[in-house]
């Protein structure tokens, strides 16, 4: 889940990005079967980018692509999303050690402002 948007992404990264918020708001659930067909009509696009985001949710670990069934949504377990949140907790603890040396007061007020 590193892919960044940096305001000028392709048509398989606005698909993947659009499928990814549907995964996080719940609206497509663990396990659920993703249909090329409907996402690629809902988004009046053709199934080629849509197959491509299906793929870089596989390449991130998101979903999962089952012969003869299709791609559907990874369900995590428990320890997989503790080791997920840990991971994140180590990369924010670093990010702030690293940035230390460069809180004075002039970052702080560019940063507030």
């Amino acid at each position: 889940m590193n892919r960044v948007n940096h305001g000028k992404e392709s048509l398989p990264e606005k698909v993947y990005h659009h499928l990814l918020q549907q995964i996080l708001n719940g609206a497509i659930k663990a396990g659920e079967k993703i249909i090329e067909e409907d996402i690629a009509r809902d988004l009046g696009t053709s199934r080629a980018p849509v197959r491509e985001a299906l793929y870089l949710l596989k390449v991130d670990g998101i979903a999962e692509r089952i012969p003869r069934i299709g791609t559907i949504v990874k369900d995590f377990s428990d320890k997989e999303i503790i080791e997920y949140n840990d991971a994140v907790i180590g990369l924010l603890q670093s990010a702030i050690e690293q940035s230390q040396p460069k809180w004075n007061d002039s970052n702080l007020r560019r940063l507030q402002s």
